[in-house]
């Protein structure tokens, strides 16, 4: 089941993705983020339970990006296929992706700080 839920950890904004993202449903997110994403806090995009998303999807995040700037990270697992979108495409290399949580809140106030 695809689902989207957002909560506040230790000062940083958590949104967790589950299930399958694509161009069906991809309006689904942005409405999310865009509507979520609206004060200073750090945010966390956790993407370790998607199944699977499209490069809709990578679009997406690249315009939030755009909008929180350094305040985003984007956590991706290693080894999985979400991950590998993102190598594929070299969006690895050009939005914070991190492999968990905990390595994105460290990142996240290395920034901050």
């Amino acid at each position: 089941m695809d689902s989207l839920r957002s909560y506040d950890q230790d000062g940083v904004r958590i949104m967790e993705v589950s299930g399958e993202f694509d161009l069906a449903n991809c309006h689904e997110l942005e409405a999310f983020l865009s509507a979520t994403l609206v004060d200073v806090k750090p945010v966390v995009i956790d993407f370790s339970a998607a199944n699977y998303i499209d490069s809709s999807v990578l679009s997406v995040l690249a315009r939030q990006k755009i909008r929180v700037g350094e305040r985003l990270r984007i956590v991706v697992p290693d080894q999985t296929q979400v991950r590998r979108i993102f190598a594929v495409t070299g969006l690895d290399e050009r939005l914070n992706i991190c492999g968990s949580i905990a390595e994105a809140q460290r990142s996240g106030s290395q920034v901050a700080g």
